[in-house]
């Protein structure tokens, strides 16, 4: 039978400190697997801002590419090409796709692919060899994006600045139901040229948008102290292959899709 006084010998205290001291250790090696695995797992996952010019193409090179990384997540955010830089120096994503050159420090970009804007109007232009001027385009009936999408604030933004107020006859949530609409001849619009050369079936007539806030590239920017895992370098590496596959260096003039037999035309 123990006593009170048995509390205070040291001979009985050891048993429960070895006990204490094994349960901490034991929690601490689940808490070093823990992080191990949320390590792996990471290595794993890439987060990916875009800016709306590059989505589609994105979504392209996703559905060509992903099955060959069987492990790997990519979580995509799409917003301006400010914010974007603005969220990968931050550390809020690992990659960044932009159409205009980040400004500061602590930023790498590397070239994707050619990213113009054009404009798209319906086949009933298709003898129309002038190009219109982006003010004659912006004063006529439009089809666009949603008055918050990054990509329409640019241009509703560059035809305030020339004193126009857009109007727009509908608004659609990605630029494929833009760039449909418009190729009708219901209104005019203007988007990426990526958009115009994943659908060249449509007939309607392109243009190109003169300006030079129009002529851009993608740009692929991440932090310059980012260190990729294997698989994020694999992943990379695979969206580089990819760019020289989809883009476009010649020069845009006047462009027919659609209009048989002659399916392209350029002046």
């Amino acid at each position: 039978m123990r006593t009170s006084a048995d509390d205070g010998n040291p001979v009985h205290q050891k048993p429960r400190a070895w006990t204490a001291a094994r349960a901490l250790l034991e929690r601490a090696d689940e808490l070093r697997q823990a992080m191990d695995g949320l390590r792996g797992d990471s290595a794993h996952e890439i987060r990916l801002a875009s800016n709306t010019s590059a989505v589609d193409t994105l979504t392209e090179f996703l559905a060509a590419t992903l099955a060959r990384f069987p492990t790997m997540r990519i979580a995509v955010v799409e917003t301006s090409s400010v914010e974007v830089a603005s969220r990968v120096r931050e550390g809020g994503a690992d990659l960044g796709i932009v159409s205009l050159p980040p400004t500061g420090d602590g930023l790498i970009a590397r070239e994707l692919w050619a990213d113009p804007l054009v404009v798209v109007r319906g086949s009933v232009f298709r003898g129309d060899d002038v190009a219109p001027s982006f003010e004659e385009v912006m004063r006529g009936p439009l089809i666009g994006l949603p008055a918050a999408n990054p990509l329409q604030t640019l241009i509703d933004e560059q035809a305030r600045i020339l004193g126009v107020s857009p109007a727009y006859r509908v608004r659609l949530p990605t630029l494929n139901a833009v760039y449909a609409v418009a190729s009708t001849g219901a209104g005019a619009a203007i988007v990426p040229y990526g958009t115009v050369s994943r659908s060249p079936t449509l007939p309607a007539a392109i243009h190109p948008v003169a300006e030079e806030w129009a002529d851009r590239r993608a740009l692929l920017i991440t932090r310059s102290t980012y260190v990729p895992s294997p698989a994020q370098q694999e992943f990379i590496d695979a969206l580089l292959r990819y760019r020289d596959e989809v883009d476009v260096t010649e020069p845009l003039g006047v462009v027919i899709l659609g209009s048989p037999p002659e399916q392209a035309r350029r002046g």
